[in-house]
């Protein structure tokens, strides 16, 4: 026994804690080696007596020692002990020592020094405080939950999305005021959809997008909520945080308002498909790509001058995949490098490129439908290289547009103005003839009938010329002027300078019933002819020419016995001209230059001449039902 309070003393007077026993005054009764190196104290002392001994407590240490000994309760306190090397932090305990009967009669003493432990408690709430103040000065909402889901921090922002001012102190959880959407907003979130529901089973989640919105049986006491919230977009990511045995220890939540992003969105959606609206009624076809050639959109008209609209959707294929291009005359392909996009890839702009867009050769089987409604197309392209502020090349737009028919008829008119050259020469070699055949050859009769009239006059042998000859010679004479004038008038009509296109025209037509009044083969002419005024000669030649051969073709093949003429204005820069009859009619061929297949070269002329004065020429007509031919001019002041 002896043996063994040796230890307990040995053991207590090297241990690192301090141990005293007290009386109910605070008189030092034991101590152990530990608190008289610490306190400098001997039995006998009153412990008030020690300068080195601070409490944290109002109490003086004596006050602490007779509470105990009173209530029997033990009282614990953290306090610092002043040394000459050092402030130490202990924690004491003091325990009361009770006799039989249970009253305190001292009080035990225990001290443990925790300077380090209160030192990384100080600089873990630093580090915790300067940790908070980061996580609420960023802009994204954080909260934690511990493994089962409890809340242990929520920074401001977070706060303030949820609107936690107003609900935090009922004790209600955000699932309880909130209801969550799909970003559409098209439906709710079931539980098991939730964020915190999937990370507490550890699966985590980035970037999911839902809208934060309130209940519809809110509580009835949160009044203050129902008035100042308005919905919100918010991204929400969660981070599972595991321990060393990847055990949950907590889970993170981030919450980012996107509830301006999502606006801009749904603007820069709105102004893109006014936009593509806008692309998609033009006239011409745009594609755009980006600086390496892919193609990032192209609207409706490009799509159906390529043949696009005609390929499945196969977003890999680019316009120059099922196509090969061709010069406007097809002699030879073009390679890509010289191709508008191939050339704004090397940084060259093209203005009017033409092109024509024919099929390969060989084509891919998924393009076999391609063949059988693919027509190739004549295209005029331009090319436009939209760069940044520092140089870079972002897009590159390549407008499109169809110039099939302009070329087509570009080739038309090649034959037209040829069919022109040819009828001119014609005409050239008919008026030749008919001057050379007719007229000359009379007037060369006239000539030697003169001739030897004035040689037998100089004979003096009494010569004389009985009046029927001189009569035959004038009415010779007489119908070879008339056939003069008429050649004439073929070239410039009399009076159409001078008078206009409306005198020209009575004239003529009083000289067509004049002509055929014993024929009884010209039918009844109906004038509603406007007076347009100064109007050029080029105009008023156009439009008697067209008339003149009209009724020509009519009284000779229509068979009418009424033809109506009309001219009017039909704005302040056009005018027109309609020549209407009841005569046979005809079957009108699909284009104006079939008519030369019909041998109706006088068509083919007027539309020439129309055509000259960038006019339009219209042919109606049916079997039986006659004819209306529609002359459109514009006036060129």
């Amino acid at each position: 026994m002896k043996h063994l309070l040796t230890y307990s003393e040995t053991i207590l007077n090297y241990s690192s804690s301090f141990f005293a026993i007290l009386d109910s005054e605070g008189k030092i009764l034991e101590i152990n080696q530990s608190a008289k190196n610490l306190l400098g104290a001997v039995v006998g002392k009153s412990i008030d007596d020690i300068s080195t001994f601070d409490t944290y407590t109002e109490d003086s240490f004596t006050k602490l020692v007779q509470k105990v000994c009173e209530t029997g309760i033990l009282q614990i306190l953290e306090h610092t002990i002043s040394s000459e090397n050092k402030i130490a932090t202990f924690a004491t305990l003091l325990s009361p020592i009770q006799d039989d009967s249970g009253k305190v009669i001292q009080v035990l003493v225990e001290g443990q020094e925790i300077t380090q432990q209160k030192q990384y408690e100080q600089k873990l709430i630093t580090e915790q405080t300067f940790k908070d103040q980061i996580l609420n000065n960023a802009a994204d909402g954080i909260v934690v939950f511990d493994a089962q889901g409890n809340l242990i921090f929520t920074n401001d922002a977070a706060a303030d999305i949820a609107y936690l001012k107003y609900y935090a102190d009922k004790g209600l959880q955000p699932i309880d005021v909130f209801d969550f959407y799909t970003i559409d907003g098209s439906r709710r979130l079931q539980n098991h959809e939730l964020i915190l529901t999937k990370v507490l089973k550890g699966i985590e989640v980035r970037n999911f997008e839902q809208i934060l919105k309130l209940k519809d049986d809110l509580p009835i006491d949160l009044p203050a909520l129902k008035e100042v919230f308005t919905p919100q977009s918010l991204s929400v990511s969660s981070r599972v945080i595991r321990g060393e045995t990847q055990e949950i220890l907590g889970t993170v939540i981030s919450y980012k308002d996107i509830t301006e992003q999502k606006a801009y969105e749904q603007k820069l959606i709105q102004e893109q498909t006014f936009t593509n609206a806008i692309l998609n009624n033009t006239a011409e076809g745009i594609s755009v790509f980006d600086a390496n050639g892919n193609k990032t959109y192209i609207n409706e008209v490009a799509r159906e001058l390529t043949g696009l609209n005609n390929l499945p959707d196969l977003n890999s294929l680019q316009i120059e995949n099922p196509y090969d291009f061709y010069t406007i005359d097809g002699r030879r392909k073009y390679s890509f490098e010289e191709l508008p996009l191939g050339l704004a890839i090397q940084g060259i702009e093209v203005k009017n490129f033409e092109e024509i867009i024919q099929l390969k050769e060989v084509i891919s089987p998924e393009l076999s439908e391609l063949r059988q409604t693919f027509k190739p197309r004549s295209l005029s392209v331009n090319s436009r290289i939209i760069k940044n502020n520092i140089g870079d090349v972002l897009n590159i737009i390549i407008s499109y547009k169809d110039i099939t028919e302009r070329k087509e008829n570009e080739q038309a008119l090649v034959k037209v103005n040829q069919r022109l050259d040819s009828i001119r020469e014609e005409e050239r070699k008919h008026l030749a003839r008919e001057l050379h055949d007719g007229i000359i050859q009379d007037l060369m009769g006239f000539s030697y009938q003169l001739a030897n009239y004035e040689s037998l006059l100089n004979k003096g042998d009494g010569f004389s010329v009985d009046s029927e000859s001189l009569q035959e010679m004038r009415n010779h004479l007489t119908t070879s002027i008339k056939e003069l004038r008429s050649f004439v008038s073929d070239l410039r009509p009399v009076g159409l300078e001078e008078f206009g296109f409306q005198s020209a025209l009575e004239s003529y037509i009083a000289s067509l019933e004049r002509d055929y009044q014993t024929k009884n083969r010209i039918p009844k002419i109906i004038l509603n002819v406007e007076d347009i005024e100064n109007l050029p000669v080029s105009i008023n030649l156009c439009l008697f020419r067209s008339t003149k051969e009209a009724l020509t073709n009519i009284i000779y093949h229509a068979k009418a016995n009424q033809v109506t003429i009309s001219l009017s204005i039909l704005d302040t820069d056009s005018l027109v001209l309609i020549i209407e009859d009841d005569g046979v009619g005809f079957n009108v061929p699909d284009s104006i230059t079939d008519f030369s297949k019909y041998q109706m070269f006088g068509l083919i002329g007027i539309q020439e001449a129309i055509t000259l004065l960038e006019g339009k020429f219209k042919v109606q007509s049916q079997l039986l039902k006659g004819t209306t031919l529609t002359v459109m001019l514009p006036i060129q002041k």
